[in-house]
């Protein structure tokens, strides 16, 4: 049975990515470990976090879900999603396991970028399940679902 070039180019391009990577986190002397951080992190398995509609997220919230706002107390203040937590992004990569506040945790920030950076802080947290709502506040205030604002 005969591969095809792209194929074993690509299984050697994996191969590759993979050995980079084993002899890293094997060998503190390794001149690998020092270079290509890309190749490690290509190896580390993606943590598996839903991306959800705000309307979604306002249904779970009713269901039990909890929701932590992972923006700065200043953006909170501004507005904010009525019963959820305010557990800003640097805070919770210092602590991930503060924001395992239900089996269910959606987050939330301004466009849904830092929400995506706590859901990867906190991806070894068991029995909890991640989901971050797209386009965070801004597309919530778009769908028209009520916001709270001052502290």
């Amino acid at each position: 049975m005969k591969k095809s070039l792209l194929a074993e180019i690509a299984l050697y391009a994996f191969a590759g990515t993979a050995v980079v990577a084993f002899a890293r986190e094997r060998s503190l002397s390794c001149p690998l470990r020092q270079s290509a951080p890309i190749a490690a992190k290509a190896v580390k398995a993606a943590p598996t976090v839903e991306t959800i509609s705000p309307q979604q997220a306002q249904a779970m919230m009713k269901a039990g879900a909890a929701m932590v706002d992972v923006r700065e107390p200043a953006e909170w203040e501004e507005a904010h999603v009525a019963g959820s937590t305010l557990i800003p992004v640097g805070e919770l990569k210092q602590e991930p396991g503060k924001a395992a506040l239900a089996p269910k945790v959606l987050l939330l920030c301004r466009s849904g970028r830092r929400a995506a950076v706590a859901a990867d802080a906190m991806s070894d947290l068991k029995n909890v399940k991640l989901f971050v709502v797209e386009g965070g506040i801004v597309n919530w205030q778009k769908a028209g679902l009520p916001v709270s604002k001052g502290k």
